[in-house]
């Protein structure tokens, strides 16, 4: 099926050159600006144990249910000038900011799917985006990472690598190869969470990343995990240190899920090159 789909989409952008690809990736830079809607609305609702679906959005402050216009991505925040059309209050800036940051990484990798003439792929970094923004939400303000954002994203992994058309490898190999993954980097990680234990006397990585990670190698395998987790590590130490430098002291507890997102992320943005510069020719 979607390699139907991605025939169809290639014979399109074929046939309509400049047009088509620029269509495409307004239609992804709208459907991201969704996304990120929605993820912000999962990282409210989920930590708290209430339902994705229903009831509807509203202010957490006034109970103001929103209408049509207010739920619309980035637009709605703007119709509103950043305050609850209900009570009056401020309205975080970190939706619109989250929402234009999901549109933005999903039209650029988009962008990078169709330079390697593999569309439909861009699912794969589409569902890994999601969870990146989604657990940084969440360890942030809440210092976890849900398990149904990381168990879904893993789920997805497997789905993609079977579903996702490729020509390097048949379906049920790439889905062997993403389980292989999921459980070399769950048990290298689970190691390396264990010894931290025992060498820290407290958590040095938590179980949330270490099925964050997990499911960033499902979705882009040992090496793209592998650069998550030593980037995001050189991340949190630069962070710390300029945090440590402006406070005077060194802060003793931190989240270190945003970390791993930024380097999952970075990873999206510059693993196909840097895959392509170590590949021998």
């Amino acid at each position: 099926m979607l390699a139907s789909l991605q025939t169809a989409i290639l014979d399109w952008l074929s046939l309509y050159g400049a047009a088509a690809t620029a269509l495409w990736l307004v239609y992804s830079f709208i459907l991201g600006a969704c996304f990120g809607s929605f993820t912000t609305a999962c990282v409210w609702r989920i930590p708290r144990g209430i339902s994705i679906i229903w009831p509807p959005s509203s202010c957490p402050k006034c109970g103001h249910k929103l209408g049509p216009l207010e739920n619309i991505p980035i637009l709605g925040w703007l119709i509103l000038r950043g305050k609850c059309k209900g009570c009056g209050q401020p309205i975080s800036p970190r939706y619109i900011f989250i929402e234009l940051a999901t549109a933005i990484l999903f039209t650029f990798t988009s962008y990078l799917a169709l330079r390697g003439g593999e569309p439909v792929a861009v699912l794969i970094p589409w569902t890994l985006i999601v969870l990146s923004v989604g657990s940084t939400c969440t360890d942030c303000e809440l210092r976890i990472i849900p398990d149904k954002f990381t168990y879904s994203a893993m789920i997805l992994a497997l789905l993609w690598s079977f579903l996702v058309p490729s020509e390097k490898m048949p379906p049920f190999h790439a889905f062997l190869l993403a389980l292989a993954s999921i459980a070399a980097i769950g048990l290298f990680c689970s190691c390396a969470a264990w010894a931290g234990k025992l060498m820290f006397k407290r958590d040095a990585l938590g179980w949330g990343d270490v099925k964050f990670l997990m499911a960033a190698a499902g979705l882009t395998g040992v090496f793209g995990a592998l650069f998550a987790m030593f980037s995001g590590s050189l991340f949190a130490l630069l962070w710390l240190l300029f945090d440590a430098w402006k406070r005077g002291r060194l802060r003793r507890k931190f989240a270190f899920g945003p970390f791993l997102a930024a380097g999952a992320v970075l990873w999206l943005l510059i693993g196909p090159f840097v895959l392509k510069l170590l590949s021998p020719r």
